[in-house]
C-alpha cells in the first residue's frame, strides 16, 4: 500500500495479499478419570457450601453444563417428576432436555433442601455469605472450581470447561457417535465435538497408515562420491 501511494508501483496487489489466515486449533487436554474422582471426593458434603460446591461439580461433570447455564438455573428449570432438567442455553440459545441423574438430582435436592437458604431468588445456587443472592457471573463458578483444584490437590485453574470436555471426550472414547454427543451437550453442529476426537487416542490407532511400501531412495553414487 505504502509503494502505491508514493507511486512506486502501480498496483497496491490487494488482491494478491489479501487472504484469510487460518488459526491453529489447539486440542486442550482432559482431565484424567482419577482427577475428577479426586475432584468430588475432596469436597466437604457436610457443609452448605460443600453441598452447593459438590451439586456444581456434578452439573458439569455429569451433564456437561456450562458455567453460565449453571448459574441461571432456576428451580423450575427442573422437572423432579419426569426426571429432566429443561435449560435454554445461554452462549447457544438452544433449548435443551437433559436427564436428571439419580447423583445429580441427590445432590441437587440436598443442597436446596438442606443447604440453600431461604431467598426469593429464582435461580438455584446462590451466595453462601450474606447477601444471599443468586452467583453474580459464570466467573464465580471458575472460582468455585479454583478451590475445588486446590483442595484435590490437583493442577490449579478456573476453567470449569474442562468438566464438560471430560464428558465430551469420555462419551466419544465409549464409542458414542459425535452427533449423540452433540445433541447431549445442546451444539446443532458437531463441528464443535470434532476436537473431542483428537482426544480419542484409542480409536485414532485405526486411522494410522501402514509403512507397507514406503522404502527410502537407493543413494546415488556420483564419481565415488556420495550424493
Amino acid at each position: 500500500a505504502f509503494l502505491y501511494v508514493t507511486g512506486r508501483a502501480a498496483t497496491d496487489y490487494e488482491g494478491l495479499l489479501s487472504f484469510t489466515v487460518n488459526r491453529e486449533t489447539k486440542i486442550y487436554p482432559t482431565l484424567p478419570r482419577g482427577d475428577v474422582a479426586k475432584l468430588l471426593d475432596s469436597i466437604d458434603r457436610k457443609t452448605r457450601m460443600g453441598k452447593r460446591n459438590y451439586a456444581i461439580m456434578l452439573l458439569g461433570t455429569v451433564l456437561g453444563l456450562r458455567a453460565c447455564d449453571i448459574i441461571a438455573l432456576k428451580k423450575t428449570d427442573i422437572d423432579w417428576q419426569k426426571g429432566e432438567i429443561k435449560i435454554t442455553q445461554s452462549k447457544t440459545g438452544n433449548t435443551v432436555v437433559l436427564p436428571l441423574t439419580e447423583d445429580v438430582g441427590q445432590a441437587l435436592s440436598d443442597y436446596i433442601l438442606n443447604a440453600r437458604l431461604d431467598s426469593c431468588e429464582p435461580q438455584v445456587f446462590l451466595r453462601v455469605l450474606a447477601p444471599y443472592r443468586a452467583l453474580s457471573s459464570a466467573v464465580a463458578v471458575g472460582e468455585i472450581y479454583e478451590s475445588c483444584c486446590k483442595k484435590a490437590g490437583l493442577p490449579v485453574t478456573k476453567r470449569f470447561h474442562n468438566l464438560r470436555r471430560y464428558l465430551a471426550t469420555a462419551m466419544v472414547t465409549n464409542g458414542v457417535s459425535v452427533y449423540d454427543v452433540a445433541q447431549e451437550l445442546g451444539d446443532r453442529n458437531i463441528d464443535s465435538v470434532k476436537p473431542y476426537i483428537g482426544l480419542d487416542t484409542q480409536h485414532l490407532k485405526v486411522c494410522a497408515l501402514p509403512f507397507d511400501g514406503i522404502e527410502p531412495k537407493a543413494k546415488r553414487q556420483t564419481g565415488g562420491a556420495r550424493v
